[in-house]
């Protein structure tokens, strides 16, 4: 046994436990929905069951693949929180206001139907619970899993390129519906090349965290699942400024990272 765990086979095993982890967690969102039908004046139910399913099924996902590791594959385990300089935290903060936006005129040719926006508009609630599932566990619990430990397996059997760019697609594909599946696929890349440069999670953290958050805010302004940050600009002109400018920060913040590198990573 010479290849470490997990490989891109392997992923997607990983991949299926948390799908069937997400469909029997699923019954619990479904319990917290009947409560809240029968106490309709308990608003948040609905939300927390939602929290508690997704937080167990990543939870558990997370604690199978680290069993795997340390037990059947007797490989070393690490939760890869590594201090880094903190230009870092600051070029990862700048990243999360930005990287949403890059494939927002690509993500906003794909009309999302009716049915799949009142899906998402009765999931995203504008509560703590909601807030805590969508811009505290997701940033963290996806992390750990795509990065810290699906990436990081792929960075030992394969080349940098091939095992960002497929640990990047899956992380998209992960979302299961094409409205989210690029801009994560991109954003999914983004993070990998970053863990990959720091072997640290706390700045993909940071920049999940920063890009949930703005998410989150955005739907509680428009009440829309389907609203983008390109519908706020009245003038094209303005717009294409400040696309520019996003493309500007990001691409100077990478830059930023790259010449980090032998600081945070000397080897």
């Amino acid at each position: 046994m010479n290849k470490f765990y997990p490989t891109i086979k392997q992923s997607f095993g990983i991949l299926g436990i948390l799908l069937l982890m997400s469909l029997l967690a699923g019954f619990i969102a479904l319990l917290f929905n009947g409560l809240q039908m029968a106490f309709p004046n308990a608003i948040y139910l609905k939300s927390l069951g939602y929290m508690v399913a997704y937080a167990l099924s990543f939870g558990l996902t997370i604690r199978y693949a680290k069993r795997k590791i340390t037990n059947e594959y007797n490989q070393a385990f690490s939760w890869d929180f590594n201090n880094i300089p903190w230009v870092i935290y600051v070029v990862a903060i700048a990243i999360g206001l930005t990287n949403s936006v890059i494939t927002e005129p690509i993500t906003s040719l794909i009309p999302m139907p009716a049915w799949a926006k009142e899906l998402f508009e009765s999931m995203l609630t504008n509560d703590a619970f909601a807030f805590i599932a969508v811009v505290i566990l997701a940033p963290v619990l996806e992390e750990v899993l795509f990065r810290g430990i699906i990436l990081k397996g792929f960075l030992k059997n394969y080349s940098p390129v091939k095992a960002i760019v497929v640990s990047g697609l899956l992380f998209g594909i992960f979302h299961l519906n094409p409205w989210q599946a690029i801009g994560a696929s991109f954003v999914g890349v983004i993070l990998g090349w970053i863990y990959y440069k720091t072997k640290s999670i706390v700045p993909c953290i940071i920049i999940h965290f920063v890009n949930n958050l703005l998410a989150f805010i955005l739907f509680d302004l428009t009440n829309d699942a389907d609203g983008t940050i390109m519908e706020m600009f009245n003038s094209t002109t303005l717009y294409l400024v400040f696309y520019f400018a996003i493309i500007a920060i990001t691409t100077i913040g990478l830059l930023i990272i790259a010449k980090k590198q032998e600081t945070i990573n000397p080897d």
